[in-house]
């Protein structure tokens, strides 16, 4: 992401990418019956790999990084937020949005899959930018710690009062995931405001990345093996998140992130929109093929399936918010 004055705000997009590839790993689990073959060591072994991942950790990830990301342009503005604003980001997750909703069904993925799967966080999203103006008024005049705060206690009760049978961060409901994720979406509000911290020793920042990779494995194991569901762990793992986060940004500032993973980074939102249309492909174009084989060849088939599905769609929707906000802009500046 840019900074105001067009300076790149480094490691966000290396993240991002790290965190759809996990969503799409978790969408991909190996084969049982082809490993099942293979005796029972290489099904422990597949069962451990399958609890190696957690995508709805990730997918706080993201929530905490989208706050940061609309926050961070507008800190100590004063100025309204005015309708570039929302033709930007509508147009920029709406458009890819759109095109997979159309797309998807011809690979075999439902409209119903889609959302029980990755649409509800997107439609989540959505909210929050359209309620971010009204955010942005209330914490001027109290505080972003207190909105926070507010908003977990919301959270909170809402889970306990409205438990999901099903463990999971999701329901069937669009209303009551925003309720629930809102927090975690404004624990990146909080992060753009404060300072980042002193940059960490590589020895300390992989630290910090176990820290949150373990965590979010044991919010997994939680999830299946308690009555400490995702709705109630994965927003206590956001505030882990937020600090890891800020040192990540710390870091490198100091030392750039690989440059082949920033850049795939840009294409990580068609990735996590379209896996699952990508993970149906080896089906259809190796059907003769074993089910173990097509499993190897799923997750880089996959890839390349995302980054042409951004190329077609994602990339000409930023350049159409690009254009649309632009005429937007100066008639505002002209109407002051």
């Amino acid at each position: 992401m840019n900074q105001p004055g067009g300076q790149r705000l480094a490691g966000l997009d290396a993240v991002r990418f790290v965190c759809a590839l996990i969503v799409v790993i978790g969408h991909n689990p190996p084969s049982w019956r082809f490993l099942g073959s293979a005796g029972h060591g290489a099904v422990l072994v597949a069962k451990l790999a399958r609890d190696m991942t957690s995508g709805p950790a990730a997918v706080i990830v993201f929530f905490v990084i989208s706050g940061f990301c609309i926050h961070w342009p507008h800190r100590g503005n004063s100025q309204p937020i005015g309708a570039d604003y929302f033709l930007r980001r509508y147009i920029r997750i709406g458009a890819p949005l759109g095109a997979a909703l159309l797309v998807s069904p011809y690979f075999g993925i439902s409209s119903g899959e889609l959302l029980g799967s990755v649409l509800w966080s997107l439609y989540c999203e959505l909210i929050y930018y359209t309620i971010y103006p009204i955010l942005l008024r209330i914490a001027t005049r109290l505080s972003w710690e207190h909105l926070v705060v507010v908003a977990f206690a919301a959270a909170t009760a809402w889970v306990v009062a409205r438990p999901n049978p099903s463990g999971n961060y999701t329901s069937a409901s669009v209303f009551s995931d925003s309720v629930i994720g809102l927090p975690c979406w404004l624990l990146g509000c909080l992060m753009a405001e404060r300072k980042l911290p002193a940059v960490p020793s590589t020895r300390k920042i992989w630290l910090w990345r176990a820290l949150v990779y373990c965590t979010s494995i044991l919010a997994l194991e939680l999830r299946f093996h308690s009555f400490v569901h995702y709705d109630l762990s994965l927003n206590f793992f956001g505030i882990l998140v937020m600090y890891w986060l800020s040192r990540e940004l710390s870091y490198h500032q100091a030392k750039r992130p690989w440059q082949w993973l920033e850049r795939a980074g840009a294409w990580s939102y068609s990735l996590y929109l379209f896996h699952l249309a990508g993970i149906e492909l080896p089906a259809k174009l190796f059907r003769h093929w074993s089910e173990g084989a097509q499993w190897v060849v799923r997750t880089p088939i996959t890839l390349v399936a995302c980054y042409l599905f951004y190329l077609v769609f994602e990339r000409p929707s930023h350049r159409l918010a690009r254009l649309a906000a632009g005429a937007v802009r100066p008639r505002l500046a002209s109407s002051t």
